[in-house]
């Protein structure tokens, strides 16, 4: 179904926005469905950009219908907004927030779903925060797949040379700083030797499984976030046979 709704707050010279659009999950009543909702209810209750405790814990009911969850989302984010307002009003402090939140599937096939989600939070400072998310379905079951459940233990070591291969052919370009190319290892904030998985969970699609890290995950804000495309055929000898046998023909 389709759900979006905005909002906007002035107060004390300060300004919120929020925009909240989407496709939201409703493929009759199945496992899948459910575990993609509170996929993204659980998304949107992070819409504030905070890693730790949620903005609010959306019911039920919410869960049920994407257009009350859009709003329950729009109006956390303007109570927390008017909170701070409130406080920076009698500092006579002036600034301007914006949220923005988009999700929708972007792959289906008879096995698989994947939903992506993407979030944009500005909070004054010199730039934003966003966030690009994804997480695929198993359609029958309705499990998340994730790199612990989709890839054999053993095989651990060498997806992320792959990964790490990856990174540096599709996303990073060699570049001649004057004294030499660049390497893998100049652009990233972490060792390449120990490049960790993502945090975010690996998404299934047509072309093959992508990888994204996020803001600062790995490397600079400039980087934005590092995505690589891991080809069936290539990432498929390292995980699991029930997973193989779910990767599309």
């Amino acid at each position: 179904d389709s759900v979006g709704c905005s909002d906007s707050l002035m107060l004390g010279g300060c300004r919120a926005t929020v925009k909240i659009s989407g496709l939201y999950p409703d493929d009759g009543e199945t496992a899948c469905t459910d575990s993609a909702r509170a996929w993204v209810a659980t998304r949107l209750s992070f819409a504030s950009g905070s890693s730790g405790v949620p903005l609010f814990v959306p019911t039920a009911a919410e869960i049920a219908d994407g257009q009350t969850l859009a709003n329950a989302t729009a109006s956390a984010l303007m109570a927390m907004a008017r909170g701070d307002f409130e406080d920076f009003e009698r500092d006579s402090i002036r600034v301007s927030y914006e949220f923005e939140c988009r999700f929708r599937p972007v792959f289906v096939s008879d096995s698989l779903l994947t939903y992506s989600y993407s979030g944009y939070v500005y909070l004054g400072g010199a730039h934003g925060g966003a966030a690009g998310l994804g997480q695929t379905f198993n359609r029958m079951s309705g499990e998340a797949l994730t790199f612990a459940n989709s890839i054999e233990p053993s095989a651990t070591d060498d997806l992320r040379a792959m990964i790490r291969r990856a990174l540096w052919t599709q996303y990073f370009t060699t570049e001649t700083d004057g004294e030499g190319d660049l390497t893998l290892r100049d652009v990233l904030l972490i060792d390449p030797d120990t490049l960790p998985l993502p945090s975010s969970a690996p998404e299934f699609m047509a072309d093959g499984v992508h990888v994204t890290y996020q803001q600062y995950e790995i490397a600079c804000y400039a980087a934005g976030m590092p995505s690589v495309v891991l080809p069936y055929d290539s990432v498929a000898p390292l995980m699991r046979p029930a997973i193989v046998r779910l990767l599309p023909r």
